[in-house]
Order: C-alpha cells, then structure tokens, then sequence
C-alpha cells in the first residue's frame, strides 16, 4: 500500500497540474480561443473517428438541420416539447456558449 506521503505528493501533484491548465484555459477564453483539450478526435466503438469539439456560432446552420432530422420523440426528450422547426432564440442561444 501507498504511504500517505507518497500519496499526498501524488495529490499536490494533481493539484498544481490542475491549476496551471485553468490559468491556461482562463488566458485562452480571454483571447476568444477554445482550450485544446476540448478539440480532440475519439475513436468509437465500431472504429468510426469522430472529431469532438465545443459548439460555435457558426454551427447555427448544422444546429437546425440536425433538429430537423430527429425524430418526434427525441425532439420531445431534449426539448420537453415538439417544435416543428427550431426556433431562432433557442438556435442563438444554443450556439453561442461562451
């Protein structure tokens, strides 16, 4: 078993990384960039590459088409109601995040 020494300097370790990458994520959000770490590629299950990244603005477009392609029920589950199209308030305030 781990001594508690040992352990703790793990625990301080983990600490001091974890507050340098937020001071490093703070400075990113105030020159309008989007830390890397929530830019990455995942692999799937089946295999499928698939990029992952935060939502933007200019995703307005992709958000509508892809309310539009889901089902009645699912559109009920995410939204607690079925709108035929998504309205334009929901898409801004969906797409601009930060």
């Amino acid at each position: 078993m781990a001594s508690a020494n040992a352990m703790a300097w793990v625990g301080s370790r983990r600490s001091t990384r974890r507050a340098r990458d937020e001071i490093i994520d703070a400075d990113m959000r105030e020159r309008g960039q989007r830390p890397a770490h929530f830019d990455r590629t995942v692999v799937l299950r089946d295999g499928t590459r698939v990029r992952m990244r935060p939502i933007r603005p200019d995703d307005a477009a992709r958000l509508v088409a892809l309310y539009d392609q889901l089902s009645r029920d699912t559109r009920y589950h995410r939204f607690f109601s079925v709108m035929g199209r998504l309205a334009p308030d929901w898409v801004r305030f969906l797409a601009n995040v930060d």
